[in-house]
């Protein structure tokens, strides 16, 4: 699998994607973009504010036309890490197949849920997760994304592995 010249990381929340894209780009000497914090920077607002004050589907809207914009001005080699619901609305999964190659931090539910948990000022910046029962949260959310995480290029089962470990799985993923 050759190198892209965009690499698009996704998965559930906690899945790994930004600190294993800031990893990887290092790796690889690609630029490094995390989603979210583009356009946080953008909107001069959080995700979370952004939900609470304009809604979901402002948010979606958003995502949608930062991937457009990111995926025709991007000349040299980017590895892109996506918000988890990313490539379940809009065109997004479509631009992001076209556009780079696609890759799935697959995690299970239970390494999810204790790296929420583990760290709550990650719980509390994320706004699907203002609930008690995170546990439930994951499950209805893999139910709800799993065929477009699956659609992926490549999926990288995550297991119990860091950061450091995961960039090199898929780094000799890519090599094959």
């Amino acid at each position: 699998m050759e190198l892209s010249r965009l690499i698009y990381l996704i998965g559930l929340p906690g899945s790994g994607k930004s600190s294993v894209g800031k990893i990887l780009s290092s790796s690889i000497e690609y630029d490094f973009i995390d989603l979210d914090e583009w356009i946080e920077k953008n909107e001069k607002s959080s995700i979370k504010e952004i939900f609470a004050v304009k809604g979901e589907s402002y948010f979606r809207d958003l995502e949608t036309r930062a991937l457009q914009m990111l995926s025709e001005k991007i000349n040299s080699g980017t590895i892109i890490s996506t918000g988890g619901g990313t490539p379940c609305y809009n065109d997004n999964l479509k631009i992001l197949k076209n556009t780079g190659l696609l890759i799935y931090l697959k995690a299970d539910v239970d390494v999810l849920v204790k790296r929420i948990e583990n760290n709550i000022i990650e719980k509390d910046n994320r706004p699907l997760f203002n609930t008690a029962d995170i546990e439930s949260k994951y499950k209805a959310l893999i139910k709800d994304r799993r065929l477009f995480y699956e659609d992926a290029h490549l999926i990288v089962d995550t297991g119990g592995l860091n950061e450091k470990e995961i960039a090199e799985l898929i780094l000799s993923e890519m090599n094959q």
